[in-house]
């Protein structure tokens, strides 16, 4: 399960926004 860059960077990315989604609901 190599990861392409793009999708560690995308996951770099999103991460913040989930937590920020994640923080908003609870």
């Amino acid at each position: 399960d190599a990861a392409e860059p793009w999708q560690l960077g995308f996951q770099d990315a999103a991460t913040p926004i989930m937590q920020g989604i994640i923080d908003l609901h609870h």
